[in-house]
């Protein structure tokens, strides 16, 4: 469930000032999570790098540039990815 918080941080990165597409933004806000989840490993959405990676994937989505996010961030995902794959490996131990 994306909270009001993390919609409002969206609309601000994204200079959006109406309410009327907030149903449709959380919507695509909760299939970035999703899908930066799905690559990169869970993760809360108080983590600022996951955080800006699921806005990043938003605005391309909205934005209709999805196909050019793996281009762009994926360095960004793999870092991501590897921190969270040694903070579960560190918690284990």
């Amino acid at each position: 469930m994306i909270s009001d918080e993390v919609l409002q941080g969206f609309k601000k990165r994204m200079h959006i000032d109406y309410d009327i597409d907030d149903e449709n933004l959380r919507a695509l806000l909760e299939r970035s999570y999703s899908i930066i989840k799905m690559n990169c490993g869970e993760f809360d959405l108080s983590n600022k790098n996951g955080l800006f990676l699921v806005y990043e994937h938003a605005r391309y989505s909205f934005n209709d540039d999805v196909e050019f996010f793996l281009e762009n961030f994926g360095a960004d995902m793999s870092s991501f990815a590897f921190y969270l794959k040694k903070k579960e490996v560190m918690e284990n131990e």
